[in-house]
């Protein structure tokens, strides 16, 4: 994910545009403009459809209406594919209404991974009632792979004091609402996120 910080106000007509390239690559490739988050004074956003093991430069373009205001440069790397499995934790099939809380310390040279079991299908639907569908709590070298995960009126997955983790080929839909809150504001279009 993206997150731009700025100083100052800002109007209703500025935006954050977002492209990015392979390094090396002459040709940019635009992505989506990033969210205002007024209260932390921030655009945040994601990248998607990189490969992995490659390095990467985003450029940031906040404008209003239309006018250039100032432009940051980035660089940096997806992580490689493959990592060492150390445990295989299946989750039960069906649709589960209880968020999914993860605590798991994994190690470089043995991550834990959360998935379905074979020919299994599990939904998380924590609904709007709770913050988030996935919680990593004080987690590491975690992977949470093939889960629909839906709900969560702030996240659908959150993530506090864990580091290095990977969701990935996980439909991901039905939660918050991006931007600013809106109590009592219906649940957001539905998006399937994969690799």
């Amino acid at each position: 994910g993206a997150r731009i910080g700025y100083d100052g106000g800002l109007t209703g007509k500025t935006i954050c545009r977002m492209q990015y390239r392979k390094q090396g690559d002459a040709e940019w490739r635009q992505g989506m403009d990033l969210v205002p988050c007024p209260w932390d004074q921030e655009f945040r956003g994601s990248v998607f459809w990189l490969s992995p093991g490659t390095a990467y430069e985003v450029e940031c373009r906040l404008l209003d209406a239309g006018k250039p205001l100032s432009t940051v440069r980035l660089t940096g790397a997806t992580w490689a594919e493959d990592v060492p499995i150390g445990e295989v934790r299946h989750l039960p099939a069906g649709t589960s209404k209880t968020p999914l809380v993860i605590r798991d310390q994994g190690k470089p040279d043995a991550w834990i991974v959360y998935r379905p079991a074979e020919g299994g299908a599990t939904t998380i639907d924590a609904g709007w009632e709770a913050e988030q569908a996935v919680l990593f709590q004080d987690a590491a070298y975690v992977i949470l792979e093939n889960v629909t995960l839906r709900g969560g009126s702030r996240h659908c997955v959150s993530i506090a004091k864990s580091h290095h983790l990977r969701v990935r080929r996980c439909d991901i839909a039905d939660w918050g609402d991006p931007g600013t809150p809106k109590p009592g504001k219906g649940r957001s279009p539905t998006v399937a996120i994969e690799p």
